[in-house]
């Protein structure tokens, strides 16, 4: 008679466990991996955290107060807030940079944890979760990882 790799039942379910443990712990990273908890405060009161993927892009858009123009901004939670982009006209952007660079330019190379808009006018920050507003007021958001 063949000898069994399990010599008890016992045996049968220590190894299970075990590669459910594992199996769990894998899980764990990979989630830590490409899931962001985001924090959005307004006006220094917490609204609400919500998750998202690290590929989710936030967008963030008010209106310029002395040009009157509409300013978006957009990136996404990598590790910190990155890969940022803004769009607006070139009589706002020049309002922001004094016309001696390209926004942009300087913009993709921001890395940051923690965001702060405010505005008279009002700010919305739109995720794939929802959008988050003011008027005369400021949002911040947050990453609680890394």
């Amino acid at each position: 008679m063949p000898k069994s790799l399990f010599r008890k039942p016992s045996d049968i379910l220590h190894h299970f466990a075990r590669e459910k443990f594992l199996f769990a712990i894998m899980l764990l990273i990979l989630t830590a991996l490409i899931v962001r908890p985001v924090l959005f405060t307004r006006d220094g009161k917490v609204e609400r955290v919500v998750w998202l993927w690290i590929w989710s892009k936030i967008q963030v858009s008010f209106v310029n107060s002395v040009t009157e123009k509409m300013v978006e901004i957009s990136f996404y939670p990598l590790w910190k807030f990155s890969f940022f982009v803004a769009r607006t006209d070139p009589e706002t952007e020049a309002y922001y940079t004094g016309g001696k660079y390209r926004w942009n330019d300087l913009l993709r190379k921001e890395h940051v944890s923690s965001l702060s808009y405010c505005s008279i006018k009002g700010v919305t920050i739109c995720t794939s979760v929802g959008c988050f507003s003011t008027e005369d007021g400021c949002i911040s958001i947050n990453l609680l990882w890394p």
